[in-house]
């Protein structure tokens, strides 16, 4: 649409300045006109058609812009597209890894907790066997504790 109504102000205004340009040698010729270059202009439709075409072509280079920074955009964003792919396989390369690192901690943390877990039981069963030593050692000891333990069944 723009390059047909550029093109048809274009003509009109080609045949208006033509016309005009005739007038003003006719002019020139029979004396009405002044060779006063002051004097001498194209009229006010005329510039108004230019500068209206010139409006039309400035919208078309602003046209032509667009639309070249939208194709570069798109391609740009085609070549984004066509990588989407390694950038996926990258990530789920290192989603593995970092599942991995994360089974590996926990089972770490396991044994540690379960080493932990070993040696309090390995301690309980030294104090008890230590109970067990110092009872059997001294027969005193076992009468002491059961009749302290019945005086204080009495009270509880």
């Amino acid at each position: 649409d723009l390059d047909k109504s550029l093109q048809e102000i274009l003509r009109q205004n080609e045949q208006r300045c033509e016309q005009e340009i005739e007038d003003l040698k006719q002019g020139l010729i029979s004396g009405s006109i002044t060779p006063d270059p002051s004097h001498i202009k194209f009229s006010d439709d005329a510039l108004d058609e230019q500068k209206h075409s010139i409006r039309i072509a400035d919208e078309k280079v602003a046209l032509a812009v667009q639309a070249y920074d939208l194709r570069e955009n798109l391609h740009l964003l085609l070549v984004h597209l066509m990588q989407m792919p390694k950038v996926a396989q990258k990530l789920g390369g290192a989603v593995k890894a970092a599942e991995e690192d994360v089974k590996k901690h926990v089972l770490q943390q396991l044994l540690l907790l379960q080493a932990q877990q070993l040696q309090v039981l390995l301690q309980t069963q030294q104090v008890w066997t230590w109970i067990c030593q110092l009872i059997q050692m001294s027969p005193h000891i076992v009468s002491a504790t059961k009749s302290a333990t019945e005086r204080w069944l009495h009270v509880i």
